[in-house]
């Protein structure tokens, strides 16, 4: 389910026609009990991508997405034996939470532990609870609170030793509740505003109650954590009331590591060598295979591993936050933008007024998440066609097509793009989907990184400039309906030289108030009524053979370089969408691929081959592969829905600015190690399908299923591999390998 602007309420009315009157009473009944806040984006589960026989009025987002909520609800009152509250106006009987089973549900996301292994690497650790609240009605009220190193106790208190930093959160909810959207922020006088460091979700409580556990490495963060000026706000946006009874119960913990006092080494013994040659044998990576030969050498020979090298060392020197111009330090970072009264602005734009004079290297994050009636964006139809529908926003269709692309622009100056990755909440499509294994990326959403190197030496000059995030799609203008949370930070190296940088751009892609918004290539047809036999068909892709692109190239001097660099910055997507929309289903099926590469280049005659041309050396390559098949289907007495979706990538650096990123190796910020490039690969996939049954006013039984696969490698030989399987509710299925399999969290 979705997230929208605190203080919007439900629009009453609705309009009926054809069938399912049974469900509506379920919308009629929770509109007879409170006018109630909406949590955080409405989103049309049913409408718009299950029944578009049932009509709804203006309010069909949010009425719908109540809808869903109330059938699982009911559902998980049949499942566990506690009857529905009869204020849900379905039958009479006890509080749900009267008969509630002691146990509660354990709720995972398969994801790759924090790279760290204490015993092989020497290594010692501290940590500390942050903060524990019961977020209740807390829209506009995040958690903030003062955050220093000294929290971590005088055994942990010098981040100069730090090695990495790992945050948990625990939870616990009870009742009926929708997913929010939580997020994690730190900042000081020095960044500009609040950084976000981690956006989440929750797992939808059930009457019998549900945990669930995360953690994210965020090591990449630590030259905001080494300040003892800063704040840190942690904001859960819930609301509690007759209806939605679940409070969300959270601790989040911080937990550093540092070497153990004295050791410099530790030694890997003979029993771990298997698990090291695992990570050699493991998936393709960018650095070269081991070898039978090496191989077999490595199987008779004892192995070291070292502990890793401060972060201190291998960080960024700076972090600006990208959040919007003068945001206080105890307001969240991420900011909602799009069309309409819920987001008033089009794009998210922050003023630096101070950039470092003596930047090397830069690099730009991006927190992006679709809401509102864009949470599904990827099954949302060209406007062209939905116009072809006579009352297309009843039926849950909204315009603006499946295509999403969230930009960078530096002054105005398109600097990357990028296509994002459909994070399903806990209770997108079908809520039983998600029972207990979420979607990739709910608990710990994915960023994306844009390279801004060719930017630094226009940058340097002691003025302001604006970076702004914002959305586009392939429709009309890059138009889209409501809402996306951006936020982003910029990340700085510093030379070695405290003289000024210098240099200029030499290439941009073309710019004007929309442009270059995407221009891809769409078809379709609207065949008859949708609300009986008619259907809705429609494609849109890139060219064939011609993927979106854009390059920038810009010249950079720093003051310990010879000669300027030129740095080139190169982005490519190719997307496909096909979609089928009828009166009782719809399908989706989507593929987006992609890369973005820097490359570096001497100016000077040096950095010429034999045959004149100027050598390029890659610093970053990054690609992506992100399909997404999805289906719905009410037939009137059951509603399906199905997702089968891949999460791949690929990132390798030479460079030691992506460092924090990859694998805790010994390069130096001083210099990365040219030929032996810090690489890292994940490639996860889910396959989940669910069933809802109907008898009239009741749901009388589900079902849902859920496989998935992940699988984890770098060039610092940390592998780690995963496969479940979930069977209504149970998990039927755990297989943990690789050199992490210790570290893995729980899935019961």
């Amino acid at each position: 389910m979705s997230r929208t602007a605190p203080g919007v309420q439900l629009r009453s009315g609705l309009r009926i026609a054809h069938f399912l009157p049974v469900l509506l009473l379920l919308i009629v009944a929770t509109h007879a009990v409170v006018a109630f806040e909406l949590p955080r984006s409405p989103l049309p589960h049913v409408a718009k991508q299950l029944p578009l026989n049932l009509h709804l009025g203006p309010g069909s987002a949010n009425d719908v997405h109540h809808l869903n909520d109330l059938v699982l609800a009911d559902l998980e009152a049949n499942l566990s034996g506690s009857p529905s509250s009869d204020r849900a106006g379905l039958r009479t009987g006890e509080s749900p939470s009267a008969s509630a089973p002691v146990q509660p549900l354990v709720n995972f996301e398969v994801n790759v532990p924090p790279r760290v292994l204490p015993k092989l690497q020497s290594l010692s650790s501290c940590s500390v609870d942050l903060i524990y609240r019961s977020f209740n009605n807390s829209y506009g009220n995040p958690s903030v609170f003062p955050y220093s190193p000294s929290l971590l106790g005088s055994k942990c208190s010098d981040p100069s030793k730090w090695t990495s930093i790992v945050l948990t959160q625990k939870g616990a909810s009870r009742g009926r509740q929708f997913d929010r959207l939580g997020s994690v922020a730190i900042g000081s006088s020095a960044s500009n505003g609040p950084v976000e460091i981690w956006r989440t979700d929750n797992a939808e409580p059930t009457f019998s109650g549900v945990t669930w556990s995360t953690r994210k490495d965020v090591s990449q963060y630590f030259s905001l954590f080494k300040q003892a000026d800063s704040t840190i706000i942690f904001d859960y946006p819930n609301v509690v009331d007759g209806t939605y009874t679940g409070a969300l119960n959270i601790t989040l913990t911080m937990s550093v590591y540092q070497p153990k006092t004295g050791v410099t080494k530790s030694r890997m013994t003979r029993s771990h060598q298997q698990v090291h040659l695992h990570a050699r044998e493991h998936a393709n990576l960018a650095i070269s295979p081991a070898s039978p030969e090496e191989v077999k050498n490595e199987r008779s020979i004892s192995l070291s591993l070292s502990p890793p090298s401060p972060l201190s060392d291998r960080s960024p020197d700076l972090i600006y936050a990208l959040s919007g111009t003068n945001k206080a330090l105890s307001t969240p970072a991420l900011t909602l933008i799009g069309a309409g009264v819920q987001a008033p602005s089009s794009s998210l734009s922050t003023a630096l007024t101070s950039f470092p004079i003596n930047a090397a290297r830069a690099l730009v994050e991006v927190y992006a998440s679709g809401t509102a009636q864009d949470e599904f964006w990827y099954s949302n139809v060209p406007s062209s066609l939905a116009e072809k529908v006579p009352d297309a926003a009843e039926l849950g269709l909204f315009g603006g097509g499946p295509y999403r692309e969230v930009q960078l622009r530096i002054d105005g100056v398109l600097a990357g793009i990028i296509s994002p990755f459909a994070v399903i909440f806990t209770g997108g499509i079908q809520p039983l989907l998600w029972r207990p294994e979420s979607a990739i990326g709910a608990y710990n959403q994915p960023t994306y990184l844009v390279d801004i190197t060719p930017f630094i030496g226009t940058l340097t000059d002691n003025k302001p400039h604006t970076f702004d995030l914002l959305v586009q799609s392939a429709d009309r203008n890059g138009s889209y309906p409501q809402g996306w949370f951006l936020s982003g930070n910029l990340q700085v190296v510093l030379d070695s030289s405290s003289a000024r940088t210098t240099g200029q751009l030499v290439s941009t892609p073309p710019t004007s108030a929309y442009a270059p918004y995407p221009t891809l290539t769409t078809t379709g047809k609207v065949k008859g009524d949708l609300s009986g036999n008619g259907s809705l068909t429609a494609t849109v892709r890139t060219g064939e053979g011609a993927p979106r692109t854009i390059s920038v190239v810009g010249e950079v001097k720093t003051g310990s370089m010879k000669a300027a660099a030129r740095y080139t910055w190169t982005q490519s997507v190719d997307y496909r969408s096909e979609l089928l929309i009828n009166s009782t289903a719809s399908t989706s099926k989507q593929t987006a691929t992609g890369s973005s590469t820097l490359t570096a280049s001497r100016t000077d005659s040096q950095s010429q081959s034999k045959s004149g041309a100027s050598q390029a050396f890659p610093l970053y390559a990054h690609t992506f592969s992100f399909p997404l098949n999805t289906l719905s289907a009410f037939d009137g007495s059951y509603l399906n829905g199905s997702v089968q979706h891949t999460y791949e990538t690929n990132l390798t650096s030479l460079d030691a600015l992506l460092e924090p990123w990859l694998p805790a190796g010994a390069a130096r910020k001083g210099g990365a190690k040219l030929g032996l490039p810090l690489a890292q690969r994940i490639r996860t996939s889910q396959d989940a399908e669910a069933f809802s049954f109907f008898n009239q006013s009741a749901v009388v039984g589900g079902s849902g299923a859920t496989s998935q696969t992940y699988s984890y490698s770098d060039s610092n030989l940390f592998t780690f591999d995963r496969r479940t399987a979930v069977n209504n509710r149970t998990v039927t299925q755990d297989t943990v390998s690789g050199t992490l399999a210790s570290k893995a969290d729980p899935v019961q």
